[in-house]
């Protein structure tokens, strides 16, 4: 019910969801460098 009484704020979840799985897939992609840049240490 929210969701649909505020479309401007399902919008942004939505938006906020695609970041996270772009987020997510940049990760993944670090992780299959052998030498990954962000390496904590």
């Amino acid at each position: 019910m929210l969701l649909i009484s505020k479309p401007k704020v399902a919008r942004q979840l939505h938006t906020h969801c695609l970041n996270i799985t772009t987020n997510y897939k940049k990760l993944n992609l670090y992780n299959t460098v052998p030498f990954p840049p962000l390496t904590p240490q």
